[in-house]
């Protein structure tokens, strides 16, 4: 594993309490990592680099799904199994990230708003 193999050659005490998969092997997701970000700077960095990752693929999946006339379109699926609306397709408008620089990306056209609702059924 990179982080534990970067964190001997330093030698940096390893952290007792890896995050774990129930099958014992070592998590390599992340975001389960965090709690260690503290510990090593190499931890912290990786964490990081996953997260502008994520939104940087976020992005350009928005970008692909841009159509001729310069406007995303995407598709509403209303009460999947879970009982939710959700969006498909390149634009899918629940996972905008809530930073302003995210957010600011998606504009609305001439005379035209966007909103953002919740609601409860």
């Amino acid at each position: 594993n990179l982080v534990v193999s970067e964190m001997v050659s330093e030698g940096k005490a390893i952290p007792s309490e890896v995050p774990r998969l129930p099958s014992g092997s070592m998590d390599l997701n992340p975001t389960q990592w965090r709690y260690l970000g503290h510990r090593h700077p190499f931890i912290r960095e990786w964490i990081e680099l996953e997260r502008i990752e994520h939104r940087r693929n976020l992005v350009a999946s928005w970008i692909e799904g841009v159509g001729p006339d310069g406007r995303q379109r995407p598709r509403y699926k209303t009460m999947v199994a879970n009982g939710r609306t959700k969006t498909e397709g390149k634009c899918r408008l629940q996972l905008v990230p809530r930073e302003p620089s995210i957010r600011s990306l998606f504009v609305a056209s001439p005379s035209h708003v966007l909103l953002k609702v919740d609601y409860r059924c």
